[in-house]
C-alpha cells in the first residue's frame, strides 16, 4: 500500500527548472531577507545569548563581547561566575549558573533580557 503510494507521488511529480539568473535572484531575496530578519533564523536564541552575555560582563572580570554566539568565551565566564570549571557544554553551565543566582543576579539578568530581547521580551519584563 504504502509503495503504491510512493510510485504514485512519484509519477505525478514534475520538474521544475529555472536558469541561473533566477536562481542567483532567489538566492539574493532570501539572503537580504535574513539580513533585515524578515525572515528571522533563531532570533530568540541569538537575543538570550546575547542576555546571556550581558549578564556574564555585568558579573565577571572577563569582558566578553555581545553578540549572541556562545563560544569558549562565553563558557568560561559562565564557569568564572558560578566557581568551578566548566564542562565544555552550555546548556549544563548555564542551568548550574542559574541555579546559583541570587536575587540581585536575577534582577541583573532580567535588566539584559529587556535590553537585548524582542518587544514580547520587553513588554513582559514590564509586567512582571
Amino acid at each position: 500500500m504504502f509503495i503504491g503510494y510512493l510510485y504514485k507521488k512519484y509519477i505525478n511529480m514534475r520538474q521544475f527548472r529555472i536558469d541561473d539568473s533566477e536562481r542567483d535572484r532567489i538566492l539574493n531575496l532570501h539572503e537580504n531577507a535574513t539580513k533585515r530578519q524578515y525572515l528571522s533564523e533563531q532570533v530568540e536564541e541569538n537575543n538570550l545569548n546575547k542576555s546571556i552575555q550581558c549578564f556574564l560582563n555585568k558579573k565577571n572580570e572577563i569582558k566578553i563581547e555581545v553578540d549572541g554566539k556562545i563560544g569558549p568565551k562565553t563558557i568560561d565566564a559562565i564557569g568564572d561566575f558560578i566557581g568551578y570549571e566548566r564542562t565544555g557544554d552550555f546548556e549544563t553551565d548555564w542551568s548550574k549558573a542559574q541555579s546559583k543566582m541570587s536575587e540581585q543576579d536575577k534582577k541583573d539578568f532580567k535588566d539584559c533580557v529587556t535590553t537585548h530581547g524582542d518587544l514580547l521580551d520587553k513588554i513582559y519584563n514590564w509586567l512582571f
